[in-house]
């Protein structure tokens, strides 16, 4: 339990500091006019010598409205808010008591531009002649008044009498149980009050319940995940820029097809010129066999008889025949192999067109000889041969 004064300017002059108490809940407004001026003398005081504080304001109910009441009361005491200890207080003793609905307005208002939950106070009669129901229900706290007679008290001593009991509330935070206290260290009657609770508990009453909490430490901020690129809108501009991109890649894939074609045609052009410069040659070739031959004569007997009894010579000249029109044969291939690309021919292929170019020119090359050059008869040839 805490013992409470409460103050104003009726106590004008008072040295806190040589009384013995643990807290003082000081007059600050009254109706819509009037400011205590020894409010801040005794405020500062207070928070010298680090006593718990409170503020009341003495309604005219019967005069203004709440909420001009209200707001004369916030705005005459804005600076001592930010004190957690300083509690609000409704001093409810204008002549019409009966109006709860102006009360109950009051409190709401004050609460709502404070954040602090006010206390109402009033006498024990009043507590229990009006139906205060609202006011309990919304959680203000009751101060009551109620007297065992009007003989000094000295220093918190004496008989208290019997504490107030009210019909709307639980338990009530404070009891003002006489007006007529007498405390060493000031020569006047001072209001004493005992309030149901430890410093915690007036905390509990005097704290401001919308104040802004610490805020929690910063998470980390994750890393952001990266969102895919959008594609681009096909619009009528990138459609024709895409179409002019695929006639130029056209355009320059046909002239590679022409450059090669041009190669390709080149390359024919090569091959056959050549193919007629090997053809040339073969005839060359060929005249200078057939002049070597004729440079080459042997005599022959006139008769097909005579002219085979030399049979080596003539099984020699048909051997030297053979092995030259090979070695031709073998060289023009090698040579067109050569300038011709994939050229090739099979070995039984080459074989068979050696033995019958060999054939042809020996056979052209022995039956001119022996029926033009020695004059032999036709006929007898003929039959000699078949």
């Amino acid at each position: 339990m805490l013992k409470i004064i409460d103050i104003s300017g009726w106590q004008k002059g008072i040295n806190l500091s040589k009384i013995r108490f643990d807290g003082a809940i000081v007059k600050a407004t009254e109706g819509t006019t009037y400011v205590d001026r020894q409010c801040d003398v005794h405020y500062q005081q207070l928070l010298k010598l680090k006593k718990l504080k409170g503020l009341y304001h003495f309604a005219r109910n019967t005069r203004n409205s709440a909420k001009a009441e209200a707001h004369f009361f916030v705005n005459n005491i804005k600076g001592y808010l930010k004190d957690d200890d300083c509690l609000l207080v409704l001093d409810w003793e204008d002549s019409n008591t009966s109006n709860v609905a102006w009360a109950k307005q009051w409190l709401d208002e004050v609460f709502r531009l404070t954040g602090k939950r006010p206390l109402i106070y009033m006498s024990e009669s009043v507590a229990n002649r009006h139906n205060w129901s609202s006011v309990a229900k919304a959680n203000y706290g009751l101060w009551v008044a109620k007297y065992r007679d009007y003989i000094k008290d000295f220093n918190w001593s004496g008989t208290k009498g019997t504490p107030p009991k009210v019909k709307w509330w639980k338990f009530y935070a404070l009891w003002q149980w006489t007006s007529s206290g007498r405390l060493s260290g000031y020569n006047g009657n001072l209001d004493l009050n005992d309030f149901y609770g430890d410093r915690k508990a007036w905390l509990a009453y005097s704290k401001n319940h919308k104040k802004a909490k610490p805020a929690p430490k910063p998470k980390p901020t994750p890393k952001p995940t990266p969102k895919p690129t959008p594609k681009p809108v096909d619009t009528k501009d990138s459609q024709i820029k895409k179409l002019k991109a695929d006639v130029e890649l056209k355009d320059k894939q046909l002239a590679q097809l022409a450059k090669q074609n041009e190669k390709i045609t080149a390359d024919s052009l090569t091959a056959n010129a050549k193919i007629k410069e090997l053809k040339t040659r073969v005839g060359a070739l060929g005249k200078k066999l057939e002049e070597e031959k004729m440079n080459n004569k042997v005599e022959q007997p006139k008769e097909v008889s005579d002219a085979f009894k030399s049979g080596g010579l003539f099984v020699l000249r048909i051997s030297t025949q053979v092995a030259f029109v090979s070695g031709v044969v073998l060289g023009l291939i090698e040579i067109v192999k050569s300038q011709i690309p994939g050229f090739n021919l099979d070995q039984n292929v080459i074989g068979g067109i050696t033995l019958g170019l060999s054939a042809l020119l020996i056979a052209y090359n022995q039956v001119g000889h022996f029926v033009k050059k020695h004059d032999i008869e036709l006929k007898g040839f003929l039959r000699w041969l078949f």
